[in-house]
């Protein structure tokens, strides 16, 4: 432009010093982690992705001997347990004409009933025996009793219009906050209202320490042995009896009761705990006993013991 004669330059730079300029230098590291670049193919590796910074050092390579080691001896052992399962004729055919008899404690696999399923074992429960009575710890709990404590919740506040609604109602849902009593009161309370005498009252818990400490809790305020009117079944344990007509059990041993009986007609009534956890075993039984008796679904809430009619079927 300034050739053609379209613009005209009026002052001239004649200072060439680059001294002045500021420069920037930028050093540039190229960084790729090790997976990307494309040195070393990690999908076609059969060891495993070393973690350490420094894999020969001492400390990785005495921590690679220790787990090498303990696999080699668990591995072992599965071999010792799987050997002395095979040739063990104990409890087969030809165990039975030969008279040998099976002793519980090395038979490795679950009993099985009649119809070759698996059977849960009843009798001297594992967990039960290690179920001590627990010592109370706050004031309040050494100063009252049992029986003061269990009115002292605010379920005892509500317990008649809860049997009320229960009576009228064949689905009810009861929210209140953790520790009012909708766990260990609700099955008490059907149990004094005579629901027991139509069958069993089941309650499920999401996992099987809760079950298990619910019914220890239960059978004491009941003033009763653990396995006898309050019992629990988790899995491959059963402690109840053929007294028992309040049991505690996780969602999975009520769904696998629903496979061998889909009405199950020897429960009066069944309470869902943590129901709002939304597992699939609790879907999955909610559908099955949308027709079936009464359904409670105890879910948590900020709000004081209420009570929702949500399902009525004739």
């Amino acid at each position: 432009m300034l050739t053609s004669g379209i613009v005209q330059r009026k002052e001239i730079d004649l200072d060439f010093d680059g001294d002045s300029e500021s420069r920037v230098h930028l050093l540039v590291h190229d960084i790729r982690p090790p997976f990307l670049d494309g040195r070393t193919v990690f999908t076609k590796q059969l060891g495993t992705v070393q973690s350490v910074k420094d894999p020969t050092s001492d400390l990785a390579v005495f921590s690679r001997k220790g787990s090498q080691l303990v696999k080699e001896k668990r591995e072992q052992i599965e071999r010792q347990k799987a050997a002395k399962s095979v040739v063990d004729v104990a409890g087969t055919a030809l165990g039975n004409i030969m008279g040998v008899k099976s002793s519980d404690e090395d038979s490795a696999a679950p009993p099985t009933d009649s119809a070759g399923e698996m059977e849960i074992p009843k009798g001297d429960s594992q967990f039960a025996s290690h179920l001590k009575a627990s010592e109370a710890v706050s004031s309040f709990a050494r100063s009252k009793t049992l029986r003061e404590q269990r009115e002292f919740l605010p379920a005892f506040a509500v317990r008649e219009e809860l049997l009320r609604i229960i009576r009228d109602n064949q689905v009810v849902v009861v929210v209140g906050e953790t520790g009012s009593g909708k766990t260990t009161q609700l099955t008490q309370y059907l149990y004094e209202d005579g629901y027991s005498n139509y069958g069993m009252i089941g309650c499920t818990q999401p996992r099987r320490v809760a079950a298990m400490s619910v019914a220890k809790r239960v059978s004491e305020e009941m003033e009763c042995k653990l396995g006898t009117i309050v019992g629990y079944a988790i899995r491959f344990e059963d402690c109840t009896s053929e007294s028992t007509v309040i049991k505690y059990m996780t969602d999975g041993v009520l769904l696998r009761e629903s496979l061998k009986e889909p009405d199950l007609d020897h429960y009066s009534s069944i309470i869902m705990d943590e129901a709002h956890e939304r597992s699939l075993q609790t879907d999955v039984i909610m559908g099955l006993l949308k027709q079936g008796m009464y359904l409670f679904l105890e879910v948590r809430s900020t709000t004081n013991f209420v009570l929702f009619e949500v399902y009525n079927n004739p």
